[in-house]
């Protein structure tokens, strides 16, 4: 009667049947295609790809969060300096009105600094 081991490796077609000793010879991979280990370094390929394109998404992912970063930034930049030269054309404006003789105050400066300041449009991109 065969032992256990030697059905279970004749039905797995690594050693013969009944009283014959198991193959030594577990071809686990050839050129002709048989084999468990024959697609290999198919596996492996596809598990390269996967990773590389896994590795993609994720610089992907990093360099979309730098451009948001780098707009945002540049948003505030863009709103800040928009405000300093709004102060500035501002003073400008008052100090030309009280130098054509426009009291501080007085409706005539008032007029004045409607009709001539000017500002800058601090918006987003």
């Amino acid at each position: 009667m065969p032992s256990l081991a030697r059905t279970l490796l004749s039905n797995l077609g690594l050693g013969g049947g009944g009283n014959e000793p198991p193959s030594t010879d577990l071809q686990l991979g050839n050129q002709n295609g048989e084999g468990f280990f024959y697609n290999a370094g198919q596996l492996g390929s596809l598990a390269t790809g996967l990773a590389g394109a896994y590795n993609a998404y994720r610089q992907n992912k990093l360099q979309k969060d730098a451009f948001d970063f780098s707009k945002a930034s540049t948003n505030r930049n863009i709103a800040n300096q928009a405000v300093t030269i709004n102060n500035q054309l501002a003073n400008q404006a008052k100090m030309q009105a009280q130098m054509f003789g426009n009291k501080v105050g007085t409706q005539d400066y008032q007029n004045y600094l409607a009709e001539n300041q000017r500002s800058v449009d601090g918006s987003a991109l």
